[in-house]
């Protein structure tokens, strides 16, 4: 998981990877692909972000839906969309899934999305229930800042890279791996200050960008 979600965004893994769910035998460590088991249905709920922060994993049941996570007062239920996953030979894909709230009133400040076998279905056996790694989840107000900066910025070298030539000094420094790879740990300022580095003397970026807009 990543190590923070946006209220209102779609959960997603790394990278916005699909967030997989797989049915393992602990006594072989292979996918379990036959069986009732397999064809599972699974409930997709929210956990407190200290759950078992511990190197046992062999909790109860009880245990692990005494920390699930509901929704605050008053509030929308916490997290929405496709609440259940679908095992198919030992293996699930969870669907579409919103945040409504933050993360930041309980305990650790973090959820973990959790899974566990729907009532109706392999009552006669235990299946240990699913857990993620823990992650913070922020008001959508701090990504719509983030995206407004990281849009501007791009702009920016894209507007750059269609000046004239004798206004930049080598269009291949631009290259948007060295910059627009590690732009979430820029400001706006230090950015500017980067690509103003990249332009001759007489011609800084700022000058560059009103040029551009008038």
């Amino acid at each position: 998981m990543p190590p923070h979600l946006f209220t209102g965004g779609k959960v997603e893994g790394e990278q916005g990877s699909a967030i997989h769910v797989v049915l393992m035998d602990p006594n072989t460590g292979s996918v379990v692909r036959v069986g009732p088991e397999s064809v599972a249905k699974l409930n997709v709920v929210v956990l407190e972000g200290d759950f078992n922060e511990e190197v046992d994993d062999d909790w109860t049941k009880e245990h692990f839906e005494g920390h699930e996570v509901k929704e605050r007062d008053g509030k929308r239920p916490l997290l929405t969309g496709d609440l259940q996953v679908s095992l198919k030979e030992g293996v699930g894909t969870l669907g579409e899934l919103t945040f409504t709230d933050n993360s930041s009133w309980i305990r650790s400040r973090k959820f973990r999305l959790g899974v566990k076998v729907a009532p109706g279905y392999c009552e006669e056996i235990r299946i240990r229930e699913g857990k993620t790694e823990a992650f913070a989840v922020k008001d959508h107000r701090g990504e719509c800042e983030f995206s407004n900066t990281s849009y501007f910025l791009l702009m920016t070298i894209q507007t750059v890279m269609f000046l004239p030539d004798d206004m930049f000094m080598d269009v291949n420094l631009l290259y948007p791996a060295k910059y627009i790879m590690n732009i979430e740990n820029l400001s706006r300022q230090q950015c500017f200050q980067q690509l103003n580095n990249l332009f001759s003397s007489n011609c800084s970026i700022q000058e560059t960008l009103s040029t551009c807009f008038e």
